[in-house]
């Protein structure tokens, strides 16, 4: 199955159930693309990505009459990792690899599992780009935060989710600027803690990027 790199992943995963394809039940609550589920190796329910991604097209935009296909195996796969974050390329396509031949009712009601135990867990009634930082495995980030009391904690209209901790809400009128400061709190008290520095694993779209350590930004 191919689709543009546009399409919202949560569409595709409907899309491959009814069509008896399984394999992308866990990316129905995904608050995102196609496209950016392969930068992003995104994942859920215990699935992810890279598990079931054939290949990307990509363009170069220095070469925007020669676009390319870049087999899975090329894309240098981790966890919220992939090639794709760090060149210049823009995804035009993804082709998955999913299993044919089951009932599209039962895919279906597996597809509609997941996204009930999303929804009941997460704050899907209120603006969010999704969970915020990557677990810092064997532990959760949304524990750790919840463990510290933060939930609800808030920076003008952002606010860490009452619900899920991993979440930050536009609770209204949340301006970028506070929900970078609340990021930054929030990896501040992880930090003073655990020691245990929160990588956010969304990318923030004019703020300067961290670096990929494992302290906190301005050294522990």
């Amino acid at each position: 199955m191919e689709a543009v790199a546009g399409e919202p992943i949560p569409t595709l995963a409907r899309k491959a159930a009814r069509a008896g394809l399984a394999g992308l039940e866990w990316a129905v609550g995904i608050p995102g693309t196609v496209g950016g589920a392969a930068v992003m190796n995104a994942g859920a329910q215990g699935g992810c990505t890279a598990e079931w991604l054939e290949s990307v097209l990509v363009i170069d935009p220095a070469r925007p009459e020669a676009p390319y296909r870049l087999e899975a195996s090329a894309l240098d796969f981790a966890y919220r990792h992939s090639r794709l974050q760090q060149e210049p390329l823009l995804v035009l396509s993804a082709r998955f690899r999913l299993k044919a031949g089951e009932d599209p009712a039962q895919v279906s009601a597996r597809t509609s599992a997941n996204l009930h135990s999303r929804t009941s867990t997460q704050p899907y009634q209120q603006p969010s780009c999704g969970s915020v930082f990557r677990n810092p495995e064997p532990e959760k980030a949304g524990r750790l935060i919840e463990g510290l009391g933060l939930k609800g904690l808030s920076v003008g209209g952002a606010q860490v989710s009452p619900l899920h901790a991993n979440f930050i809400v536009n609770s209204g009128g949340a301006l970028a600027a506070e929900i970078d400061a609340l990021i930054e709190q929030v990896q501040e008290r992880v930090w003073q803690a655990h020691a245990i520095h929160l990588h956010p694993e969304v990318k923030r779209l004019g703020f300067a990027e961290e670096p990929d350590t494992d302290e906190p930004p301005g050294g522990p």
